[in-house]
């Protein structure tokens, strides 16, 4: 598992009695307190250059990192839904005894964070989307027929970390090798392939259709070179073009699918400025 994003010990957001989320938490006491959510496959880590890279702008803030279930140091679970984790975030905030905060959300969380903030609109100050995949797109047809094959627990660590390191593209960070041996390890771990493959298959759109309901301004941030969209500024543009608050797009020359971990200070810059 990759170095913790704090010195404090993680915590555990308890789901059930033998399950939970976790979580680190700066513990500072500020009116600005961020979540971060992972996508798929990876963990609270990503967001190891970007609350540096926005503790910058916002010297005072609490920070949140959480991991998915079945992924990082959570819980295996039984179930994987995007329902279920729209739950988790809350259950996580609850925990940390979080009113309110700016959710920040990459891959599948752009479509949970909709969700979220669809139920419990007094809990979200705004929402940053970190190459977040909104809605049900072309590709996901073909991943739902063949996840089975993909993700299974002969070659499913494998799979997934070659499909990984797809994602990055022109500005690899400089422990790229090393967390992808991490991730090769924690993926390994028995359990951890399944959670990959049941979110694989989950479908966004009924999250996608909440997204008329959510009073939370949102912010739109996609890498130019995200293989996951065929058109990266066509999605964003188009999301943008469906949000009903205060929203705005930007386009990241050369990035792949993890704008906060290719260029997080140009990333931590976009945010302060939405804000």
């Amino acid at each position: 598992m990759p170095q913790n994003l704090f010195s404090l010990a993680v915590k555990q957001a308890v789901v059930t009695p033998d399950r939970y989320i976790a979580y680190e938490d700066n513990q500072k006491t500020s009116s600005k307190t961020f979540v971060c959510i992972p996508g798929i496959g990876d963990f609270r880590q990503s967001y190891r250059f970007l609350i540096p890279a926005l503790s910058k702008h916002y010297p005072d803030a609490r920070f949140i990192a959480m991991d998915l279930r079945g992924h990082g140091d959570s819980s295996i679970f039984e179930s994987y839904t995007l329902d279920e984790i729209v739950q988790d975030i809350k259950t996580v905030m609850d925990d940390a005894q979080v009113s309110k905060a700016v959710l920040l959300g990459n891959s599948l969380a752009g479509a949970v964070m909709i969700g979220f903030a669809a139920l419990y609109p007094d809990r979200v100050e705004s929402i940053i989307n970190l190459n977040g995949i909104c809605r049900k797109l072309p590709a996901d047809g073909f991943m739902s027929a063949v996840s089975g094959l993909l993700f299974n627990s002969l070659w499913g660590v494998s799979m997934w970390t070659m499909y990984y390191q797809t994602l990055i593209k022109d500005h690899p960070p400089q422990d790229f090798k090393e967390y992808v041996q991490d991730m090769t390890k924690k993926v390994g771990e028995r359990g951890r392939v399944n959670a990959i493959r049941q979110l694989v298959i989950q479908n966004k759109d009924p999250m996608f259709a909440k997204l008329k309901q959510v009073k939370s301004p949102i912010l739109y941030l996609v890498g130019s070179k995200d293989p996951d969209f065929s058109d990266p500024k066509a999605e964003v543009e188009f999301y943008k073009s469906q949000t009903p608050t205060k929203t705005d797009a930007h386009v990241l020359e050369g990035v792949g699918h993890y704008v906060h971990v290719e260029l997080p200070e140009q990333t931590a810059s976009l945010i302060k400025e939405f804000l």
